[in-house]
């Protein structure tokens, strides 16, 4: 990649990150990337099934809690981090390579 790219710019706010890349050549690019959630919103259980638990909790015990959301399709098929990459958008080394048209 270094034979390829000039210098890499990279500047983020709440929501993007804006990627601006000099190419040797003298071209740019210059792409918009979501911003990866921080780990704590990618485990953060979400408010409305919060309520739900408490409201709940007050008729039935953990384990009917469970069998009750399960019921209603909360499953909790927490993703990897790379998983979680992948689906905003990030590629690999590889991915970037063959979008360019280069050898990794």
């Amino acid at each position: 990649m270094r034979l390829l790219i000039d210098d890499v710019t990279l500047a983020r706010d709440k929501e993007l990150i804006h990627v601006h890349i000099r190419w040797k050549g003298g071209a740019t690019t210059s792409p918009e990337l979501p911003r990866p959630r921080s780990n704590f919103e990618l485990v953060s259980t979400p408010a409305a099934v919060i309520e739900e638990i408490r409201a709940l909790a007050t008729e039935q015990t953990d384990d009917q809690i469970a069998c009750t959301l399960n019921s209603r399709g909360y499953r909790y098929g927490i993703e990897g981090y790379s998983q979680h990459l992948q689906r905003s958008g990030w590629l690999t080394l590889s991915e970037i390579a063959g979008k360019i048209g280069v050898h990794p």
